[in-house]
């Protein structure tokens, strides 16, 4: 049996404190859960939130991996229709690179109506943004170069490099609640 700790990020405007401090909390936090003998620390993310909810997933376990050594990162989740899957990809090998492979890479395709409203991205392409972005995701990774001619992204000729140390790539994962998004995830090809 594993276990983690699930690490927001939130400063709820009732106990706010200076972000600075709030993070450095954070990352103490996974430091320490690496001591005791924690398996995982997970990240979670949304956009505009109140209470300031993490947006950025791949710096925060950046710094974690720099201040450990043992304990697996994992995103849960990266909203991908939110996300270019190019640098989504190249963020991933870094941190796997800095975490010595020790990244796992969870994405899903987000709900919060606010945040698909905000960024002009019509919630309703969510799950065609992730399925496109899972194959360019897997393209970055297990292939030197490729082209790609998708409904929302057109690419010529990208060579992800650094490569993850994890191969084909670090463990992805895809998140999903409802019974579409399950079955939906259960048909994504997921090679390595």
């Amino acid at each position: 049996m594993d276990f983690g700790l699930l690490l927001a990020f939130r400063n709820p405007t009732q106990w706010a404190r200076p972000f600075a401090h709030l993070y450095q909390a954070h990352i103490d936090q996974a430091v320490f859960a690496e001591d005791l003998g924690y398996d995982h620390v997970w990240t979670t993310e949304h956009h505009f939130a109140e209470d300031a909810w993490s947006p950025g997933l791949l710096p925060i376990l950046s710094a974690i991996a720099a201040r450990t050594s043992r304990i697996r990162l994992g995103t849960f989740i990266i909203i991908l229709p939110l996300h270019h899957p190019v640098r989504v990809a190249e963020d991933a090998s870094t941190v796997d690179i800095i975490s010595n492979g020790r990244l796992d890479l969870g994405v899903g395709q987000g709900y919060w109506l606010s945040e698909f409203a905000s960024l002009g991205i019509p919630r309703s392409q969510r799950a065609s943004h992730v399925e496109e972005g899972l194959e360019i995701l897997q393209r970055c990774f297990a292939q030197d170069s490729f082209s790609f001619d998708g409904k929302y992204y057109h690419l010529r000729e990208v060579a992800l490099t650094p490569k993850p140390i994890q191969q084909p790539h670090p463990p992805l994962w895809v998140a999903a609640m409802a019974e579409k998004s399950v079955t939906r995830a259960a048909r994504v090809p997921l090679s390595g």
